[in-house]
């Protein structure tokens, strides 16, 4: 595959991404959706895929993104490492679309696929947590279990940390990190957890990593913390 060949997708996905982000919705699926026959014609595609998976996804074009996540990941699945993270990523959205429809028999078939697919990799384990979370079927046990085992399996051979220096009085500083300070589960857990830390104990400061933190979620946690965004670092 030619480099301006690759420049030119390149060039037609950001298009779109910046029609949807501008509410040009329709414009900018009618252009998605012709990419994607095109994309679709070539063994190369799969990243090109997956991205205009995702801002169709976040547009609300659902059914389309389902369509073209799985192209995605079928352009994926012939090649080797370079193409892990591509195939994780489509079936973590295609399972978060069933889990937010309510199709829980769907999603845990393709995190069935994912552990037979990647039973080594912890990110499968953290999509597989974070499936769960839209289950109501699944305890809080079972999902507190499953985050004990992630966390395991992510620090296993890491040294332990130094013992921290003593408060002499001072609180605990906390530090958050997220791209997800929106309505997202992430915006809204740390809604609802934040303004409860007590400040004599414990002094929260928050990094957003988003783009764009101008919504309730973001404002309402920002008064309760010492709040900075980290996207252009």
């Amino acid at each position: 595959m030619d480099s301006l060949k690759k420049a030119q997708w390149a060039d037609a996905v950001s298009f779109v991404k910046n029609e949807i982000d501008c509410a040009h919705f329709f414009e900018g699926r009618a252009k998605a959706l012709a990419l994607m026959e095109e994309l679709d014609q070539h063994e190369e595609s799969a990243s090109f895929l997956l991205f205009l998976a995702e801002s169709l996804e976040k547009s609300g074009f659902i059914s389309d993104a389902e369509r073209c996540f799985l192209c995605a990941f079928e352009k994926a699945k012939e090649r080797d490492v370079d193409s892990v993270t591509l195939k994780l990523s489509a079936m973590y959205h295609l399972g978060v679309i069933a889990s937010q429809a309510a199709c829980h028999d769907i999603t845990e078939d393709i995190d069935k696929r994912l552990l037979r697919l990647f039973p080594k990799s912890t990110t499968t384990l953290l999509y597989l947590l974070y499936h769960m979370s839209y289950n109501p079927k699944k305890t809080q046990r079972k999902q507190r279990s499953l985050a004990e085992f992630w966390a395991r399996s992510v620090t296993q051979g890491v040294s332990r940390r130094p013992v921290a220096t003593p408060l002499h009085g001072r609180p605990l500083r906390v530090g958050y990190v997220s791209y997800d300070l929106k309505i997202h589960p992430v915006g809204l857990f740390l809604r609802n957890i934040i303004p409860h830390h007590d400040p004599k104990h414990i002094e929260v400061f928050v990094y957003s990593s988003g783009e764009n933190d101008d919504n309730p979620i973001a404002k309402s946690i920002a008064c309760a913390s010492h709040f900075q965004n980290v996207s252009k670092l």
